[in-house]
């Protein structure tokens, strides 16, 4: 029940795996129409093909004159005439599908003909096409029937190469193995139209038959122009398209609906999931969540103080970056109380924590210890003890975290200051916080 529109087929096939163009466009489009008639827009006869016309196809696969056959083949019926019950044929629309295995006759064919089978595997033919308009040819040289090793060294079918009327020329080779070459394909060809082996179907407006190309032969019966126009539009996709497209989805849908309820129950792909996740909807935002988390510090009011946190920041991170300090000192100044408003204890430290990823050692510390070193200028205000930093005095970052609260935090209340915008800093932080986690270690 598709939309019996063109497009559809591409639409699909791009979203469960990747297209398959060929000299035809990434799609072709099968019409009733006889030869003399197909036009391209400058009044020159276009691409010909048996399948536009309304003659009967037999058994054959896309494209065997490639030397990767498409993987996959859809067909995606938009004109067809339909029967009253929906099962045809009938006598208003005679015209079905019909589809073989190729795979299950070519095995049934090495157990009841091992040489046949053998001559069809092993004797290159050559398939070739024109283009479709003449101008060029395209050919492959392959065995009929292709062969790989399976995964316990067995010599398994991956491919059938079959279509009347593309070729298939033999090569020369000794009249006694030239005769057996051609009973065998009659054979296999036998094999492949016998009644027994075949799937015979009709296909309804909005169907759309999706086939494995490099197994599965088509063919159709003859369509009678009598019973409306019918129009197929078709496209291949890609085998490795295929299984991207599936891991995907598959990866969406972990994301979406998560089948574990304990940690233990998760497999790689969930975690990597996770990750992803966390990269996009978390790690990704971040400069812009941090940006965001001072701007709304001007909603907390001043605090008792001249100015507000958010003003506060901007004011030290200006005179920090008027000082000449390098990026990750400023970044930090600009943030360094950007948690105050969550909490007023310890507000340097989670901040710490949370920048000390994408932070240098220097910056770090200043961050972790602020507090304490700014305590020097109003702890006695409250019975606190002023001199507290001293005891941190043996770290080799001391002297900064001195200089840093005297020239940039302790003085960055004035409301007269001409603080740089909010905007100044964007790119800064952007570049800080989008290094690799643990840059330094």
């Amino acid at each position: 029940d598709a939309p019996t529109e063109a497009g559809v087929c591409s639409a699909l096939a791009s979203n469960v795996s990747t297209l398959r163009p060929t000299e035809w466009g990434s799609v072709f489009n099968v019409k009733t129409v006889p030869d003399a008639q197909v036009l391209d827009g400058t009044g020159k006869k276009a691409m010909k093909d048996l399948a536009y016309t309304p003659q009967a196809i037999g058994f054959h696969v896309d494209n065997p004159y490639r030397d990767q056959i498409p993987s996959f083949q859809l067909l995606h019926a938009i004109e067809h005439c339909t029967c009253p019950d929906g099962l045809g044929p009938c006598p208003t629309c005679s015209v079905v599908n019909y589809a073989v295995d190729g795979w299950y006759v070519a095995e049934k064919l090495r157990q009841e003909d091992p040489e046949a089978f053998e001559l069809l595997t092993t004797v290159p033919v050559r398939f070739e096409n024109n283009g479709g308009d003449g101008g060029t040819v395209i050919f492959a040289v392959k065995p009929m029937i292709e062969l790989a090793h399976g995964s316990g060294g067995e010599q398994r079918v991956v491919g059938i190469r079959l279509s009347p009327k593309s070729g298939g020329y033999a090569p020369p080779m000794p009249i006694e193995r030239a005769n057996k070459f051609y009973a065998a394909r009659r054979k296999f060809s036998e094999m492949i139209h016998d009644e027994k082996h075949r799937l015979t179907f009709q296909l309804r407006p909005g169907d759309i038959w999706v086939f494995d190309n490099q197994r599965v032969l088509h063919s159709r019966s003859v369509i009678d122009p009598t019973q409306g126009a019918r129009f197929l539009q078709g496209c291949y996709m890609n085998r490795d398209g295929l299984q991207a497209g599936h891991e995907r989805h598959a990866r969406a849908a972990a994301i979406a609906n998560p089948n574990w309820t304990s940690l233990a129950e998760t497999t790689p792909s969930h975690v990597e999931s996770m990750a992803s996740e966390y990269s996009r909807v978390v790690q990704q935002p971040l400069a812009e969540r941090l940006l965001a988390m001072l701007d709304s510090q001007e909603a907390t009011g001043t605090l008792g103080q001249p100015v507000t946190l958010r003003e506060h920041g901007l004011q030290a991170a200006t005179r920090a970056v008027r000082a000449g300090e390098d990026d990750d000192i400023v970044v930090m100044t600009l943030l360094h109380d950007v948690l105050e408003s969550t909490t007023a204890v310890n507000h340097g430290g989670m901040a710490a924590a949370m920048l000390e990823p994408f932070l240098g050692e220097k910056a770090t510390w200043i961050l972790r210890h602020h507090e304490v070193v700014q305590m020097y200028y109003y702890a006695h205000h409250n019975g606190g003890d002023p001199n507290a930093r001293e005891a941190l005095s043996s770290s080799e970052h001391y002297g900064a975290a001195l200089h840093w609260c005297e020239h940039y935090d302790q003085v960055a209340f004035d409301p007269a200051y001409p603080s740089l915008p909010l905007r100044y800093f964007r790119a800064m932080v952007h570049k800080v916080v989008g290094r690799p986690a643990y840059w330094w270690g």
